[in-house]
């Protein structure tokens, strides 16, 4: 799956472990920069919950362009309320 949004790709893809993923990759004409990219990782990787996505890794440059990916856990898409409650919540 590839969603484009606002000069950011969006992927999903499986890892060697079998493990899905979602990517993100900011596209070349995003008017975010560098700090802004950096500053998302450090606030990402700052904050813990259950239910917030694990960041799993993240790239800068590579293959001569700048390459800039953020590599999260996939979840699917659900409701917040089931996600948390389970299927059972009822508002």
């Amino acid at each position: 799956m590839v969603v484009e949004i606002n000069h950011i790709l969006l992927l999903q893809g499986v890892l060697q472990d079998q493990s899905e993923i979602a990517v993100k990759h900011l596209l070349t004409n995003s008017q975010q920069g560098i700090d802004e990219f950096l500053n998302e990782i450090v606030l990402i990787t700052s904050v813990r919950h259950k239910n917030l996505v694990k960041l799993k890794g993240c790239c800068l440059t590579g293959g001569g362009a700048d390459k800039r990916l953020l590599v999260f856990e996939f979840v699917d898409n659900n409701n917040l309320a089931e996600t948390i409650f389970g299927k059972c919540f009822h508002p």
